[in-house]
């Protein structure tokens, strides 16, 4: 619902209780902007670097936070609210299947 009221050519879906570091969401917006990416997802560094090796090897993305464009947001059909908890990575997986540019910066 909020994604339908915004005016903005970004979307971002902030992971609960976790801080975005500094600058990382100028740097979202302005390659989203110059379309560099599609996306943007900030996973946090606390994630162990077999997890990630395993979640890579499963083509899992550790969401986090996601920035990601209104053009691929429509394009995909946005999000299903009832997903709750699985509504970002099934965003990120639909983004993958359409071959969006997707980049992960882990914080």
């Amino acid at each position: 619902m909020a994604a339908a009221h915004s005016q903005g050519q970004a979307l971002l879906f902030p992971a609960q209780g976790r801080a975005i570091p500094a600058g990382w969401l100028k740097k979202s917006l302005t390659d989203i902007e110059q379309h560099s990416w599609d996306a943007v997802v900030l996973a946090t560094a606390s994630t162990s670097r077999l997890i990630q090796l395993w979640q890579r090897l499963r083509h899992q993305t550790p969401a986090d936070t996601l920035c990601v464009s209104r053009t691929w947001f429509e394009r995909i059909g946005g999000c299903d609210p009832a997903l709750d908890t699985e509504a970002v990575p099934d965003l990120i997986e639909r983004l993958r299947a359409c071959h969006a540019r997707i980049t992960i910066v882990v914080a």
